[in-house]
């Protein structure tokens, strides 16, 4: 393969401190005598920025100090420094392929002394810098880059079947490594840390540790870097959105960060966004944010959500849900067929499919067969609607708000509410369950409640 010239800088370094000439080194690699001469007056076989280092060790220290202020102390204007530290993903991040590139070479050819020294500047952007650096013995890596990896190292555990450590151990790892930030006064990084920290403890269900995390650096957190301080607060809203003080708290920060967009510049933000937005149900403004199908779904829209291509098993179980919550319970019928058929050799543990399996009963006149399913999904708005008990409900999530007012028999208010925030299938299956029968788009329509007469849904 082609070698890249930053290898060939590399190299070119190398054969310099062999002793080998000029004219030797550019046969040997096909590389310019002058940028070997720039190489040799460098001594060095990659640049990075000197002032950016400086300033990113500086907020290393002080993560607290604002653009403002570091401005001033650096003399440089505000957007100089905010690009200076995007190169340590700081304020935003640039991919700087040519050190991953290097990082990539050294470690596969074992040079972990000039490795180490890379490292320094090396932020992972891509699957495949994730790859390597979960495959860098802890002790190479500074300590910012463990944030980094012990994520990626969560999101291994936790999406895919791959077990590198148990949860337990990975915890620990990320505790130890806390303590050792804290001792070199690498505060960034110790920051930096509660984000793998969080999420495994959520993993684990540890729930009051994540709320001790909370009140104990809440104020802190508040004034970190922007992207750190999002990953972080999204993380502890996301895992504690069922708290109402929490909710309180942070629900408006959220709010105020969604009304820039800028949020859905970074992935990972925006995926975390969109699930608070869709587990707090404000499915409709969640879908004029992030235009996500899926949420076509619970707008009510079914028809066009049965035109989507998606075919994951995800999306066959919500497109078999849907023929039922349209009225047509033939299709319906089929479709759980072949979805039985599907999970009758192996194990699957999907909740809409358990519901879908209710319906179903519903549908065949086994209601009794139909509760215990619904209970054995052991969801408290579920329990809630099938018990007539308000208490299980979470009052701030529009979902838990329907649900009351249905066990309440206020269904014109349940109706406007879903229309207002979004949530018509979930209207429609909570009616289901609390009666233990099935209604559909069709025979709202037919109701006899003025309200919901002449049904109109639209994903806008």
């Amino acid at each position: 393969m082609k070698q890249k010239i930053t290898i060939k800088k590399y190299l070119a370094w190398k054969l310099l401190k062999e002793g080998k000439t000029f004219r030797e080194i550019s046969k040997k690699l096909n590389i310019s005598i002058a940028t070997i001469s720039r190489i040799k007056k460098s001594k060095n076989f990659f640049n990075f920025d000197k002032k950016a280092y400086k300033i990113y060790l500086y907020v290393e220290r002080y993560p607290f100090k604002n653009l403002s202020y570091l401005s001033k102390k650096f003399k440089m204007p505000i957007s100089t420094i905010y690009n200076k530290l995007s190169l340590y993903d700081v304020y935003g991040l640039r991919e700087r392929k040519e050190i991953s590139e290097l990082v990539k070479y050294l470690f596969e050819n074992k040079d972990f002394k000039n490795l180490r020294k890379v490292l320094k500047h090396f932020i992972p952007s891509s699957q495949g810098d994730y790859e390597i650096l979960i495959n860098i013995p802890n002790e190479l890596l500074p300590i910012n880059l463990l944030s980094y990896k012990f994520s990626y190292i969560y999101s291994k555990i936790y999406h895919t079947e791959t077990v590198i450590i148990t949860l337990k151990e990975l915890l620990y790892n990320i505790r130890v490594y806390k303590l050792r930030a804290l001792k070199e006064r690498m505060f960034l990084s110790y920051y930096s840390l509660f984000i793998p920290e969080i999420m495994v403890l959520r993993a684990l269900g540890k729930y009051d540790e994540i709320k001790l995390i909370f009140k104990t650096h809440y104020k802190k957190f508040l004034k970190l870097p922007d992207n750190l301080k999002k990953s972080i607060l999204l993380l502890i809203l996301n895992s504690l959105y069922f708290e109402l003080y929490v909710y309180q708290k942070l629900f408006p920060i959220l709010s105020r960060w969604l009304k820039h967009k800028k949020i859905l510049k970074d992935s990972n933000l925006s995926k975390v966004a969109h699930s608070i937005l869709v587990s707090l149900g404000y499915i409709k403004r969640a879908y004029n944010v992030f235009k996500v199908k899926s949420l076509i779904f619970y707008l009510g829209d079914f028809n066009n959500f049965l035109k989507s291509s998606d075919n994951t098993i995800y999306d066959r179980i919500l497109k078999c849900i849907c023929y039922l919550l349209n009225g047509n319970y033939q299709s319906f019928i089929s479709q759980m067929g072949i979805l039985e058929i599907t999970f009758q050799s192996r194990e699957f543990n999907d909740e809409n499919y358990k519901l879908a399996l209710a319906f179903e009963r519903i549908l065949k006149g086994d209601i009794e067969k139909a509760k215990k399913i619904i209970i054995n999904i052991q969801k408290k708005t579920y329990l809630a609607l099938l018990n007539k008990d308000t208490s299980l409900l979470i009052k701030h999530r529009k979902q838990d708000l329907i649900a009351k007012y249905i066990i309440k028999s206020n269904i014109k208010r349940a109706y406007k509410l879903a229309l207002k925030y979004g949530l018509i299938a979930n209207f429609l299956i909570y009616l289901s369950i609390k009666n233990l029968k099935i209604y559909s788009i069709k025979n709202l329509k037919n109701s006899h409640i003025p309200y919901i007469k002449h049904i109109k849904f639209s994903t806008t």
